[in-house]
């Protein structure tokens, strides 16, 4: 599995993207690294640099991330997520050799919306994928639809150069996964993070977290969408570096 790895230190910070990103997705706020702090940004299985998982069922994607994690040499780890990542990374914790001390999850999904579901149906899903995220013309429309989600560039901008299939497996396995309710029972300091003018759904999916995981913090960002990683690369930043400078919302 591809990953990068930014600054040195004891302290690792595992950060996994979501939906069609890649690495480079943490490469904003690795500029505001402490010291003692080393950040490994991955590529998750399917995306990027990153082969194929053995199958796209969340706790198998969540076992080869946290055999790759158990692999590198730290004290203390941090895992960070965007979007969907929090799903392998959830996953993974059963696997992990320590347990991790913190858990900060940016604008995700406590369960896959229905239109997500559009493009996962058996029949003629990937005909809906494919006109609105294969298609330059589709690409652009949907920039247009939601160039409220991204300050710079848009948001579709990742499935110019993605491998289609995996992008597609990946949404079936969100779908399949069902909701938040089946993590219940893993239990880490958590923070909570989403932008106020990110999907509803992500919106909708933040009481639903702590419903299950009443103990965690919550800080949402105010003006920004679901870009909150590359749109607020500071105020992320100090939310995994600085801690106890979040009070949260």
């Amino acid at each position: 599995m591809f990953f990068t790895t930014h600054g040195k230190g004891d302290h690792l910070v595992v950060a996994l993207h979501g939906w069609t990103g890649s690495h480079a997705h943490f490469d904003a706020i690795s500029r505001y690294l402490p010291g003692g702090t080393r950040l490994a940004a991955f590529d998750l299985p399917g995306f990027g640099e990153s082969p194929a998982p053995e199958s796209w069922d969340m706790r198998t994607v969540g076992r080869e991330v946290a055999e790759v994690v158990n692999d590198l040499e730290y004290e203390t780890l941090t895992l960070l997520t965007n979007c969907s990542g929090a799903y392998p990374a959830i996953r993974a914790v059963e696997h992990l050799e320590r347990k991790p001390v913190r858990l900060v999850m940016v604008d995700s999904f406590a369960y896959a919306p229905k239109y997500f579901r559009v493009f996962t149906n058996r029949s003629w899903g990937h005909h809906a994928y494919r006109t609105t995220f294969a298609n330059p013309v589709g690409r652009k429309l949907t920039n247009v639809a939601l160039r409220n989600q991204k300050r710079n560039g848009g948001v579709t901008d990742d499935f110019k150069n993605a491998n289609h299939e995996n992008t597609l497996a990946w949404l079936r396995a969100c779908v399949d996964l069902g909701d938040c309710r089946q993590f219940a029972d893993v239990i880490l300091p958590t923070l909570i993070v989403w932008g106020d003018g990110s999907f509803g759904a992500v919106r909708k999916s933040v009481p639903m977290w702590l419903d299950i995981w009443p103990h965690a913090q919550t800080l949402e960002l105010k003006g920004v969408g679901h870009q909150v990683i590359e749109d607020c690369a500071e105020e992320i930043a100090q939310a995994v570096f600085e801690p106890t400078a979040v009070h949260g919302a």
